[in-house]
């Protein structure tokens, strides 16, 4: 792991060198084919690369945050937020919108680099199964970020080989369906060469299950509202097989490996100094610690409150940790908050209505220092109040989320009860009431995976698939859908600079 991180600094330096260069400039040196990919250092380098480019502040710490939670019900934004954060709060991003551009920009910036090791690292002479558990990372992440961007903005350019030059630089808008077959190639090709070992920040064979049972799952119910997602035809008349499939995978997950399982405790899960806790399957890190204060990741300054500039430190139950302040530049919405049973852990633990600053005082919700309460899956614990840099750790793959796919996938069986009521169990919540059909169990699957996986690049993705965006954002949370709910405009500029993409 020390080389790994060593990695990142050497070929983040290198970019922004190259980034920061004038066209003017003589070049001394170039990274390619020729002088590079030759050793299995040479493998593990590229690697890093790729994986560097998800806990930047261009996707999962900050841009790609925006524009999953801004849009929902579950955050809006302080009152002197960007134009930008309030337009997705609004539902009315557009091309302009700078949060989305940076999201479509650092996914493809993934996508170049995961494509560099599906091309480069088959060549190289090194142990084999190392080889090949490099390869099948490379295709989970050049799969993770075209799934991230389809979901956002559906069709989208399918670049699957590496820049030949400036003619080959523009490419059409590939069908949403040819854009999931990629995607469920290369995670099929990925759970094929990967193992199991847990590595900490990289994929192995679970990821790619879980990855896999998920896109199985958008498949399967987006086919069944084609009259919200159009491009999704393709999945209608197999709806059936991708429940199964969905199924399949995250069957597989759960029943065959003992690695992975819930957490002792719920707050540790998001304690990015904690290591291999055994609910995470495949997460993005941004260590503070680990990676120093250079680190770009600021999702935890993001949500975390001021208090006057202070360190605070939370309640017992929920660790006892101490936390820097933070800018809070996005808010719990309290009707949100509001759905939560009151017996429901995941309210009374991961969430904190108040904390005790360095100077005693108490900031809380019942005394007004606090205007509502804030979430803890941003936890950067021992943080500081001189520290505004702050490390933490994204979901993308967790045991709880695949068990809730799992029950939908399979609906109301003594098999998909078991795996929810585990959910509600942890949570300290009474067991479903069995007899439901299928489109019943099916709803309580889904507010299920809203209160559990709340504030982790989800919730958007579900209300989407499911068509819900008019009956939850407008019927339930009374806002204003004024752009279209499903899909996210294309960036202004690459609509300027791509003329086969058409308009938007």
């Amino acid at each position: 792991m020390k080389n790994f991180k060593i990695y990142i600094t050497m070929l983040s330096t290198v970019a922004m060198i190259f980034q920061s260069c004038s066209l003017d400039e003589e070049v001394f040196g170039k990274l390619n084919e020729e002088n590079f990919y030759k050793t299995a250092a040479d493998a593990e380098a590229g690697l890093v690369y790729a994986y560097s480019v998800l806990p930047t502040m261009g996707y999962y710490s900050r841009h790609f945050f925006y524009s999953l939670h801004q849009t929902t019900e579950e955050f809006t934004q302080k009152s002197d937020a960007s134009q930008d954060q309030k337009d997705l709060d609004g539902l009315a991003q557009s091309e302009t919108n700078g949060d989305t551009k940076q999201a479509f920009r650092h996914a493809y910036i993934g996508i170049n680099r995961a494509i560099a090791i599906i091309e480069n690292v088959p060549n190289i002479t090194m142990d084999t199964d190392l080889r090949n558990q490099y390869v099948g990372e490379g295709y989970f992440l050049r799969a993770l970020n075209y799934y991230n961007l389809v979901r956002l903005f559906g069709a989208v350019p399918l670049r699957l080989t590496s820049l030949q030059g400036l003619d080959d630089a523009h490419l059409p808008l590939a069908s949403i369906e040819e854009i999931y077959a990629s995607i469920i190639s290369d995670l099929r090709k990925a759970e094929s060469m990967m193992d199991y070992t847990r590595r900490r920040g990289r994929a192995n064979k679970v990821a790619a299950q879980g990855l896999l049972a998920n896109a199985y799952l958008f498949m399967a119910s987006a086919g069944q509202n084609t009259d919200k997602l159009d491009g999704y035809q393709f999945a209608t008349a197999n709806t059936a097989t991708y429940y199964d499939s969905a199924a399949y995978f995250a069957g597989n997950v759960i029943n065959d490996q003992s690695t992975y399982s819930f957490n002792s405790d719920l707050v540790s899960m998001y304690n990015s100094e904690v290591v291999d806790e055994p609910e995470s399957i495949f997460e993005v890190i941004a260590s503070r610690t680990e990676i120093g204060e250079s680190a770009t990741d600021l999702a935890g300054t993001l949500t975390t409150p001021y208090f006057d500039q202070q360190s605070a430190t939370l309640s017992a139950e929920q660790g006892g940790y101490e936390i820097g302040f933070g800018w809070q530049h996005v808010f719990v919405e309290v009707p949100f908050y509001d759905t939560f049973d009151n017996a429901d852990a995941r309210k009374n633990i991961l969430f904190a209505t108040s904390a005790i600053a360095e100077d005693g005082q108490e900031w809380s919700v019942a005394n007004g220092k606090l205007d509502r309460p804030f979430t803890l899956k941003y936890l950067d614990a021992g943080r500081s109040s001189g520290v505004e840099i702050s490390g933490n750790k994204y979901h993308v793959v967790r045991f709880s989320e695949v068990l809730l796919t799992y029950a939908e996938a399979v609906g109301p069986t003594a098999e998909g009860y078991a795996a929810v009521n585990q959910v509600r169990s942890r949570a300290g919540l009474p067991n479903l009431a069995g007899g439901m059909d299928v489109n019943t169990f099916r709803e309580a699957i889904y507010q299920e995976k809203t209160w559990e996986l709340a504030y982790e690049f989800q919730h958007l993705f579900d209300l989407r698939r499911l068509g819900k965006m008019e009956t939850v954002l407008e019927g339930q949370y009374a806002k204003t859908i004024v752009r279209n709910a499903y899909y996210y405009a294309l960036p202004d500029v690459e609509l300027d600079q791509n003329d086969l993409l058409g308009t938007n």
